[in-house]
């Protein structure tokens, strides 16, 4: 039979340790909803708000978030609809992005381009940002158009598409047909 301060101990100890758990509890939360809010304020909301702008970006719906929703290095474009969208229609919604990002003064290492959570392409930061740039002082679309497949990777590291050379009609047709194939491999994913 257990003393009576034997029997105290062990109820403090118990107690302490519904205390230390109700504690972790609570910092998890805390921090399940500093890593939500962040990605909802400085990413999501710009994107959102840049993307909703234009009536043309319904057919699709984009969404931003930092990778693994922590890593601030990386910003994840994951394309989670694309109903009938046009590609062209997916780029102006990748520039408005940047365009978006550039205006918030966020920079990143790495932009992925994600269909339903899985990457497709990776793109440097310092190429989207470019984009952001240009696009804001309004560059011609078409041209970042069809210089944007040459800034794109494979999420293994490798160029998904090289660069033309050539007559500006023969170097200008390929390129636009690299971006309707990106296009195309984005929208339905990998």
């Amino acid at each position: 039979m257990a003393r009576p301060e034997e029997a105290s101990t062990a109820y403090e100890s118990a107690g302490t340790r519904r205390k230390v758990l109700r504690f972790s509890v609570f910092g998890l939360l805390v921090l399940l909803l500093l890593v939500g809010a962040s990605n909802f304020f400085l990413i999501g909301t710009p994107i959102k708000e840049a993307l909703a702008s234009d009536s043309r970006n319904e057919r699709y719906r984009l969404v931003g978030h930092y990778r693994y929703y922590v890593d601030r290095s990386t910003l994840v474009l994951d394309l989670r609809r694309a109903n009938a969208a046009a590609p062209a229609d997916l780029f102006r919604g990748l520039f408005q992005c940047a365009q978006a990002m550039y205006e918030a003064d966020r920079t990143f290492s790495w932009i992925v381009l994600a269909r339903s959570r899985s990457a497709v392409f990776v793109m440097s930061g310092e190429a989207f940002y470019e984009l952001g740039t240009t696009y804001a002082l309004g560059e011609n679309p078409v041209f970042l158009i069809r210089t944007l497949p040459e800034k794109l990777h494979h999420p293994d590291g490798s160029r998904a598409y090289g660069t033309w050379s050539g007559g500006l009609l023969g170097v200008a047709l390929r390129q636009m047909e690299d971006a309707n194939a990106a296009a195309a491999l984005w929208a339905r994913g990998r």
